[in-house]
């Protein structure tokens, strides 16, 4: 073969053996395998729901009152109302005895609760009255103790944490209750007590400031350690640094102390924890006479 053939022939075999070459660069493995990893975004959780702010709870301060007198009501949120509030509808089963106002109250965007009041009228007999509240899909109710003139009786409210019994109390001499009430032993203040049959009595002690007698008016700034001015103390409230108010309505003492008449109505607060315990104590013993005996401390 001459000369010029095998060049052209060598040339033929280089440039072959090239193209193979970079046709071998040109096939690049892909970087991602498309039988296992997917090129879509990943899912993102979705958010968690908020709870409800459903009604939780209905409350009345005090939860029984003697017929003619009025008190509040509250009503609470599992959580603080959204959306611009919560608005909650109220129903008396007996308007005749118990009225509400307003029968329609929101509950603030924020807030966990919303204040009403409520009227009794006087009745003939110890009469309990259910107040029903209902908002969205839920209805929660209790009831509030109306008693007669002559019924002795005492109910109050708690706050989670105040006392070492029941948040509510209730307890009438007609439904079986025993009641006390007078002078303290040594003269200083007045002392009310209610108790039921084999189980401890609540006590509530208060005083004016020494020297003073116990007539009806108001007593404010109340604490319940040793004092020159008011004094109140809460026995179900205990380990309580308390402050609180009487308004003393009534009161009627024979000549050994006891009360034939005796009706206050009180709020307690803590200063070491939150909270309050109001409430609403009376006895009356038909047809007792009484002296006008004063209470000093």
């Amino acid at each position: 073969m001459p000369a010029a053939g095998r060049r052209a022939r060598a040339l033929g075999r280089i440039a072959v053996i090239a193209a193979t070459i970079m046709a071998g660069c040109n096939q690049r493995t892909p970087i991602l395998d498309a039988d296992v990893v997917t090129t879509a975004p990943s899912a993102v959780a979705p958010a968690a729901p908020l709870p409800p702010d459903n009604i939780s709870k209905i409350a009345f301060a005090p939860p029984g009152n003697r017929g003619g007198t009025a008190g509040r009501g509250t009503i609470f949120l599992e959580v603080p109302a959204r959306n611009g509030g919560r608005v909650v509808s109220l129903r008396s089963a007996d308007e005749s005895i118990v009225s509400l106002s307003p029968s329609t109250i929101v509950v603030p965007d924020g807030a966990t609760s919303a204040d009403f009041s409520f009227t009794t009228r006087a009745v003939q007999r110890d009469v309990n009255v259910t107040i029903t509240a209902s908002s969205g899909e839920r209805t929660i109710s209790d009831y509030l103790s109306v008693w007669t003139a002559t019924t002795s009786f005492l109910a109050y409210t708690a706050d989670p944490g105040m006392v070492n019994t029941g948040l509510v109390h209730r307890v009438s001499s007609d439904a079986g209750g025993r009641f006390t009430a007078g002078c303290n032993g040594n003269g200083g203040g007045l002392f009310g007590n209610a108790s039921v049959p084999n189980a401890p009595g609540v006590t509530v002690l208060f005083a004016a400031p020494p020297g003073q007698p116990m007539l009806p008016g108001i007593y404010d700034n109340a604490v319940n350690t040793a004092t020159t001015g008011n004094y109140l103390s809460v026995s179900s409230a205990p380990s309580c640094q308390g402050i609180g108010r009487v308004e003393l309505h009534e009161v009627s003492l024979l000549a050994n102390g006891i009360a034939t008449s005796l009706w206050f109505t009180f709020e307690q607060r803590c200063l070491n924890k939150p909270g309050a315990i109001r409430g609403t104590f009376r006895v009356i013993v038909p047809g007792a006479a009484a002296t006008g005996r004063q209470c000093f401390r």
